[in-house]
């Protein structure tokens, strides 16, 4: 088992333990309606996402094309990262577990904090340890690309890298908006909000 596995296997015990907490939690806020709550829930516009970027087979592709046409779910990781990445990560291998390769369900992206060290073989590397779903893909890229997309997107503020919030972006590239989540998000709370922004008469999809 790999360091970062050990890692993801202490982690999991303590998001195990963090969950029901957090949900109790997220219901108090949903019912009380505060001012967090609708922040957490607000939309932006997804800027532009033009970037190279390669996937874990090392083929090019952009961040629209693995996003696609409908929902998205995207989650911002680095193989190196110590504490905030393992969270992030084991709520994507949930979705992806829970949701399967079904193409109604939405999509899951992960993109790399750190283009210098994550190369496309180190990420399949990791994804093949993880066990990752085929419908969860990773990318990464040349540094200069990937840390203006980061900027672009507000995820890169120039604060330490180590010192990043967890962050999902929920959405989709035919309405133009996304709604950010800085912090621990249950995976139902993101499909929830991935099914708010299907087409009318999809959003029911199982």
């Amino acid at each position: 088992m790999t360091a970062r596995l050990e890692a993801l296997v202490v982690v999991a015990a303590a998001l195990a333990a963090a969950i029901p907490a957090a949900r109790a939690h997220d219901a108090h806020r949903r019912d009380t309606g505060t001012e967090v709550q609708s922040q957490r829930l607000s939309q932006v516009p997804i800027p532009s996402l033009e970037a190279r970027l390669v996937d874990t087979s090392g083929k090019a592709t952009g961040l629209s094309e693995l996003l696609g046409e409908r929902s998205f779910i995207l989650s911002f990781s680095y193989l190196d990262c110590p504490e905030q990445c393992p969270v992030s990560d084991l709520v994507m291998h949930k979705l992806a577990l829970d949701l399967g390769g079904s193409p109604a369900m939405p999509s899951l992206v992960t993109l790399t904090l750190d283009p210098e060290n994550d190369s496309h073989d180190r990420l399949a590397a990791h994804h093949a340890d993880f066990g990752s779903p085929a419908n969860w893909h990773w990318a990464t890229g040349r540094p200069a690309e990937v840390h203006g997309l980061l900027r672009r997107l507000g995820v890169e503020t120039g604060a330490p890298l180590a010192e990043h919030d967890v962050m999902f972006f929920v959405g989709s590239l035919g309405s133009g908006k996304m709604t950010p989540i800085t912090g621990l998000a249950m995976p139902e709370t993101l499909v929830e909000i991935a099914r708010q922004y299907e087409p009318t008469g999809d959003a029911d999809t199982p």
